[in-house]
């Protein structure tokens, strides 16, 4: 009969989560090389190899992703495990960290923080994540919700800089929770005559002309400036890349060109940019431009009991989603 040892376990699921034997031990406080015999002792127990090992970045085999899925599972139950105990006990402040991108801090989390009279009840920590990297905290056990965009599937959506030593770790045992669309829209400097343009039905002629700023390659907004150039038929002149939306929001503000944004990203240059009906422009272009939305969700731990805290901050940001949603809606 094989015996496993569930700590083991719980590394293996460490290091298909970040990647790595490196950067598992240094979120474990281990070193390398005492993650990688614990690994060694896991394939004599298992009989099977878990590791590639023939590549210069070591990768889980099949049967070792796999495994990884039943150490996640455990890592889920202790932590259902804690959260019982902590509950019989009568323990006090508990706190939810939350782990998200910049943009939906400052727009929902923070406002969040602010409104909710939950203040003797638990406590909120903030961490700035991008997606990936924040799920793999969140399967670890260092976060206990990631905000992150996803695919219309629900799977993450491409994160530029993430490490690409792996394909990154798995959503499988997560729980994911669509809270808010976020429309893509054109936007453009406050001096540039667009309405003109739309009125003339020159709309698509002179944006296709002036300059472009993009998001970094790889990230969902410049997928949507992909899916408008493909639509139009254009190549763009894109005098400036940017891996922040606050550096493209801040660029276009500054009259240096035309951009494809996230609404909520817009916000902060409300007054010095202008973003264009998306309707009008698909009207005056006789195309549809095909920006499409990006889609933020919830991840939280999968476990078979769910922790009230995390479940009452879930609540009270769905709430606050729908009423962004609203505004966003009526922009």
């Amino acid at each position: 009969m094989v015996t496993l040892d569930p700590r083991r376990l719980l590394v293996l699921a460490t290091v298909s989560d970040r990647g790595g034997v490196v950067a598992a031990a240094d979120t474990l406080h281990l070193t390398p090389s005492a993650v990688s015999q614990q690994l060694v002792r896991l394939e004599r127990e298992a009989g099977v190899a878990l590791v590639d090992r023939s590549r210069r970045q070591a990768r889980l085999t099949i049967a070792g992703e796999r495994l990884a899925d039943h150490g996640r599972r455990i890592a889920n139950e202790l932590l259902a495990a804690e959260a019982d105990v902590a509950q019989w006990t009568g323990a006090s402040g508990t706190t939810v960290t939350v782990a998200g991108f910049a943009t939906i801090i400052k727009r929902l989390i923070v406002p969040l923080i602010g409104q909710l009279d939950i203040g003797h009840q638990i406590g909120v920590r903030v961490v700035e994540r991008d997606g990936r990297l924040a799920v793999a905290d969140l399967h670890a056990g260092q976060v206990d919700i990631v905000l992150a965009e996803v695919t219309g599937t629900g799977t993450l959506t491409t994160d530029p800089q993430a490490p690409r030593n792996g394909e990154g770790p798995s959503t499988a045992q997560l729980r994911t929770a669509l809270i808010l669309e976020d429309a893509y829209r054109i936007a453009v400097p406050a001096d540039w005559p667009a309405q003109d343009w739309l009125d003339g039905g020159v709309i698509v002629d002179e944006l296709t002309r002036h300059p472009w700023i993009a998001a970094s390659r790889g990230s969902a907004t410049h997928s949507a400036l992909t899916r408008l150039t493909a639509a139009w038929r254009f190549t763009p002149r894109t005098d400036h890349e940017c891996s922040e939306l606050s550096s493209v929001v801040s660029l276009v503000a500054g009259g240096l060109g035309a951009a494809v944004i996230p609404q909520l990203a817009w916000a902060d240059a409300a007054e010095r940019t202008q973003l264009l009906d998306t309707d009008s422009v698909d009207a005056a272009a006789g195309i549809s431009s095909g920006l499409g939305v990006r889609r933020i969700a919830a991840l939280v731990r999968s476990t078979r009991r769910r922790v009230p805290a995390i479940e009452l901050f879930l609540a009270a940001l769905q709430r606050a989603a729908d009423a962004e949603q609203m505004g966003i809606g009526t922009t």
